[in-house]
């Protein structure tokens, strides 16, 4: 596409991103959850990438000392619905966001 680009700031995780958005001409590629909270926090706007992007890989990880442990079992299953059921939630808001 004869795009370039030009890194403007390295940060060390998700939630500074947004703040540093707000102050400047910057542009960001996020997950769909940090979108959604970053557009209300912050007055974002959200468009598609010009481009192809792989899906971001999420990942929980345990103890495999405890994790048969009943009480384990039941958080991690807890975890994963709420992540889940939040993570569909921006995708469908931003997707909404994106026609």
């Amino acid at each position: 596409m004869g795009l370039g680009r030009r890194v403007g700031a390295w940060v060390p995780n998700f939630s500074t991103v947004a703040p540093l958005l707000a102050h400047s001409d910057l542009i960001a590629t996020l997950p769909a959850l940090t979108v959604m909270n970053a557009m209300k926090t912050h007055q974002l706007a959200c468009r598609a990438a010009p481009f192809a992007l792989d899906p971001m890989t999420h990942v929980l990880a345990w103890s495999t000392r405890h994790g048969a442990d009943p009480a384990v079992v039941w958080l991690r299953e807890q975890v994963t619905a709420v992540w889940q059921t939040q993570v569909a939630q921006a995708e469908a808001l931003v997707g909404s966001l994106k026609r």
